[in-house]
């Protein structure tokens, strides 16, 4: 099964919706959520790896993106951000145990 990544202007209209970006943060954002859909699209069309590195990988490249979002936002917006990566990650553990794999430990700690 091929995974969808996401569109880089909805998650970036999200994103300004819920977490109300200035316009001086909006273009910011934007490179990162480019950086990362092409970080994702080159793994995707790499070679075939276990499927638990290849899941590694994915949480890496979003940890590092998810950081150096955090990283623009003021500290209102950092709390919202926080609550909508908590999100994320519950949606994330629920589809993970509908399919029938385990989440990892790391997954499972908040952060």
């Amino acid at each position: 099964m091929r995974r969808h990544i996401p569109d880089v202007d909805t998650q970036l209209q999200r994103l300004s919706k819920k977490l109300k970006l200035t316009d001086e943060q909006k273009p910011q954002v934007k490179a990162v959520l480019e950086d990362q859909r092409d970080q994702l699209q080159k793994m995707m069309q790499g070679p075939s790896g276990a499927r638990g590195e290849k899941r590694q990988k994915m949480r890496e490249i979003h940890e590092n993106a998810a950081s150096k979002i955090r990283a623009l936002l003021t500290e209102e917006q950092k709390g919202k951000y926080d609550k909508l990566e908590a999100q994320r990650q519950e949606r994330m553990q629920k589809h993970a145990g509908k399919r029938g794999g385990a989440p990892d430990q790391k997954d499972q700690q908040p952060r």
